[in-house]
């Protein structure tokens, strides 16, 4: 960003402004930076979002979105049960020690 970017002025609960500056630092970047980012989220999500009146969130995905979360779903289901095997290899090796 430039000076000669467009500014405005945004007034904040003291609560929210130290919010922000937390997040911001967690994440490494100033407190203009971290605004915009919120900003660009906020508007890339527009419609994707919604809730409904008992409060149900719902989140409309792209195809594209959806299959690499239909892969990270398959990808975390691969890994549970290869962990689940591994416990049971355990237990069949500590079994097998007390024997």
């Amino acid at each position: 960003m430039t000076k000669r970017d467009p500014q405005i002025n945004v007034r904040l609960p003291q609560e929210l402004k130290e919010k922000l500056h937390q997040l911001a630092e967690k994440n490494k970047r100033s407190a203009n930076a971290e605004v915009i980012a919120a900003i660009e989220l906020a508007i890339h999500l527009d419609g994707q979002v919604t809730q409904d009146a008992e409060g149900k969130i719902e989140i409309r995905l792209s195809k594209e979105e959806s299959k690499i979360l239909e892969k990270q779903i398959e990808t975390l289901k691969q890994i549970k049960a290869a962990e689940e095997k591994i416990d049971q290899l355990f237990t069949a090796l500590n079994q097998a020690k007390k024997a």
